[in-house]
């Protein structure tokens, strides 16, 4: 059913995305307070263990990959970040926006 990086194909399981990390940052994507590995669970018809191996993967990945933003998990909901590594270049850019020349 899954290939060897533990994508299933959207055909695989009428997914309504191309992969099933892709589904879960879409559902990531549309929740402002984050969501849990079960709500993620609950629409993609996949286990909550499964999810939370995804999720930690797609963590690592963002932060490997150096990305602009970071996932993390904060009291059981799971929420994009911008990535701490970025800190300098949104402070300067908050900064800029209050205070426009």
């Amino acid at each position: 059913m899954s290939n060897n990086n533990n994508t299933i194909s959207a055909s695989e399981m009428g997914l309504g995305a191309p992969s099933i990390k892709s589904a879960i940052e879409a559902l990531i994507l549309l929740q402002d307070d984050g969501i849990t590995a079960m709500e993620i669970a609950q629409h993609t018809a996949t286990s909550t263990d499964e999810i939370e191996i995804l999720l930690n993967e797609l963590k690592n990945e963002y932060l490997t990959d150096l990305r602009g933003f970071e996932l993390r998990e904060i009291n059981g909901r799971w929420r994009f970040y911008s990535a701490s590594n970025c800190s300098e270049l949104i402070e300067r850019y908050v900064k800029d926006v209050r205070m426009p020349d």
